[in-house]
């Protein structure tokens, strides 16, 4: 078949990435009951490196769409995403490659780094809520909580403490989904974390800070604290 003939043509990596996507849009998707539950989702695909365990945390697309924003009947958001499908499926990894892409530069980095993933025990986590921007008024419709922080790990070969930033770990009608991580380094606590981080990117860190909480595109009708 064509599909068949395409796999031929394309690069392994490619054709891998494909054939995942396939296998992910038929799967039924990780759901938990809790932030702390879908935390602990995310550390054995780390542990494991298993990508594909790792993608099926994640919302699908026609959820968001189908399920949530069509039957909102919230105008904001209808405005916001009925016209621009992008802002919803980058919560997808079929259709979000970024997601599968931080995860296995997460896992990489924390190798060079002497991470034994295999060995990790979670310390702690802090998360908060992710602020809603202008450009994306009205997705607390649509996913009621976003929340975003720090997953302390321990190695327990060298004891030495890493932190994992994620963000996106989504409450939609009280169930959880997803986890994207995106950054981890050695630090045992944030303040040192963000001191790395600052000095990594080459950057003053108060200028660090605005970047990650951009103030000014805060939709300070959204404001809210993140759920204890």
């Amino acid at each position: 078949t064509a599909l068949h003939k395409g796999c031929f043509i394309l690069p392994m990596k490619k054709c891998f990435h494909l054939l995942l996507l396939m296998v992910l849009s038929v799967s039924a998707f990780g759901q938990t009951k809790s932030e702390a539950l879908q935390v602990g989702e995310i550390l054995p695909s780390l542990q494991s490196g298993n990508i594909g365990t790792y993608l099926t945390l994640f919302p699908s697309y026609d959820s968001l769409l189908l399920k949530k924003l069509y039957t909102s009947n919230d105008t904001v958001a209808l405005a916001t995403f009925g016209t621009n499908p992008a802002k919803l499926q980058q919560y997808d990894p079929v259709f979000n490659i970024e997601i599968q892409k931080d995860f296995e530069t997460v896992l990489k980095k924390g190798r060079d780094s002497s991470l034994h993933w295999r060995d990790i025990v979670m310390a702690r986590y802090e998360l908060e809520r992710m602020i809603v921007t202008r450009d994306m008024r009205g997705i607390d419709k649509i996913i009621q909580v976003r929340l975003q922080g720090y997953i302390m790990i321990e190695d327990m070969l060298t004891r030495k403490h890493y932190i994992i930033a994620v963000k996106d770990i989504m409450g939609i009608d009280g169930l959880w989904y997803g986890g994207h991580v995106v950054n981890v380094l050695e630090a045992e606590t944030i303040d040192e974390y963000y001191d790395k981080l600052a000095a990594e990117r080459k950057i003053e860190k108060q200028k660090l800070m605005a970047l990650l909480y951009p103030n000014d595109e805060v939709d300070t009708d959204t404001v809210k604290q993140a759920p204890k």
